[in-house]
């Protein structure tokens, strides 16, 4: 679905309305697959606007190419936020969703 490079910091990502998946989706099932990782770090996905977690959704060491299978809520307008805490290219594959 995206591939963004990502550096420290969230960023906000449009999911309902893209590739099928239905504005009604609250929540998705996707393999979030991080590559091209500038050191070792993590990754936290949440609906958007709401607190970020405290735990981490993948877990990496520099130049690995690591993939977790993760439910994210989404916020009214159907977004997730994703955080990194090092530079890294996420792909983000969604597999299914809530309504």
């Amino acid at each position: 679905m995206a591939r963004e490079a990502l550096g420290r910091g969230p960023i906000t990502i449009q999911v309902t309305g893209i590739a099928g998946i239905p504005l009604s989706a609250t929540a998705v099932v996707a393999n979030i697959t991080v590559v091209g990782a500038s050191g070792g770090g993590y990754l936290t996905a949440w609906a958007a606007g709401s607190t970020q977690p405290t735990t981490s959704n993948v877990n990496w060491g520099k130049g690995q190419i690591v993939a977790n299978m993760v439910v994210s809520t989404l916020d009214s307008s159907g977004q997730m936020e994703i955080y990194t805490s090092s530079t890294a290219n996420v792909i983000i594959d969604v597999v299914g969703w809530y309504s």
